[in-house]
């Protein structure tokens, strides 16, 4: 089978651009500086990372948070606000020789005595830091690490096929083996002061996790007959998830929906959620973030998807389709179209909704 000619281009950029960083390294002259740095990487979603702050406090209880070093894309907000030091990266930053010797650069400001890659699947976007010196590198077993195992003292962390706290759970116990799950449960540091409006989030890692705008009316109807001044607030960031809001809100019809996708910052949408009296989503960042803020939330979602990031919580409540519900409506959506969320029964909605009442 070919590879798709936008493939090809990928890996030649990824190639060529490995090259010329790897020269510029060579004449590049390395300090010698004592090692007390510890550089942690976070470039997969923001959910992950939300899941993975247990992990990182473990760390700074180790080697003190004013020694960490976190290279992030998606998660420098919130990492921001937790104190860490952040060096912030673009997506596909590793395909551009600028972005990345800038990033180089700024990394080698540091001296580092370990790595920690935190991402639950390696990337070529990582490829770059094996030209640093650790004393010991940490990682998700993968077997894309043979070139790091030549150079460095490696620790390979098998995954979990469950929960994905089992994943980072098996991570932490190898940074201190008396470490408890329940200490790794995420939590935000906002302070909250609880408002009458609900949070709602319209998007997901994937359109396959998001119901169609039909559904999720159908749903917010539901609360506005029995609150007929409740307020929500729509939350999200993208050009997809503003189409969302405005089918939304034509759907629904109501004076009090306020839109502030696209127009507030991550920081001021976690504050959003930590202020709601519920938080209503799909599978989301925005979702784990609720669960970092131990809100109530209303989860949409999918049982055939996978559900590792699915929490147990007594303030959390999963609305989804059961195998044995027939279809309740007739969704012809070309942009959502996953029917186990398009065919979830209000009187699912309702029972969940009235659970965490």
């Amino acid at each position: 089978m070919k590879k798709p000619v936008c493939l090809k281009k990928t890996i030649i950029k990824y190639n060529i651009t490995k090259f010329l960083f790897n020269c510029f390294v060579f004449f590049k002259s390395n300090k010698n500086l004592k090692k007390k740095d510890i550089l942690v990487t976070q470039l997969d979603g923001i959910g992950d990372g939300v899941i993975r702050l247990g992990l990182l406090e473990i760390l700074a209880k180790k080697y003190g948070k004013e020694n960490i070093v976190v290279l992030t894309k998606n998660c420098y907000e919130i990492l921001e606000m937790e104190g860490y030091n952040i060096v912030k990266c673009e997506n596909l930053f590793h395909l551009n020789i600028l972005k990345l010797i800038k990033i180089y650069k700024q990394l080698k400001e540091y001296n580092f005595k370990e790595l920690y890659m935190m991402e639950f699947k390696k990337d070529k976007e990582v490829d770059f830091l094996i030209n640093f010196n650790y004393d010991m590198v940490y990682a998700y077993k993968s077997d894309r690490f043979g070139e790091w195992e030549k150079k460095f003292p490696l620790k390979l962390i098998m995954k979990s096929n469950g929960k994905i706290i089992e994943s980072v759970y098996n991570y932490a116990k190898v940074i201190d083996d008396k470490i408890k799950k329940e200490s790794l449960k995420p939590v935000l540091h906002i302070k909250t002061k609880e408002s009458d409006y609900i949070t709602v989030g319209v998007g997901a890692g994937g359109d396959y996790k998001v119901a169609s705008p039909t559904v999720l009316a159908e749903f917010l109807n539901y609360i506005i007959s029995i609150h007929p001044d409740i307020k929500f607030h729509i939350l999200g960031n993208g050009r997809n998830q503003e189409k969302y809001y405005k089918e939304l809100k034509q759907i629904i019809k109501y004076d009090n929906i306020i839109n502030f996708v696209n127009k507030i910052s991550l920081t001021e949408s976690m504050e959003q959620i930590a202020n709601a009296k519920l938080y209503i989503g799909f599978d989301s960042g925005l979702y784990n973030i609720a669960y970092a803020l131990n809100k109530k939330v209303l989860a949409i979602v999918s049982m055939k998807n996978s559900q590792s990031c699915y929490h147990t919580a007594e303030n959390i409540e999963f609305v989804y389709r059961l195998n044995n519900d027939e279809p309740v409506r007739e969704i012809n959506d070309k942009a959502y179209t996953n029917e186990n969320l398009n065919q979830i029964p209000l009187e699912r909605f309702i029972e969940k909704y009235n659970l965490l009442k």
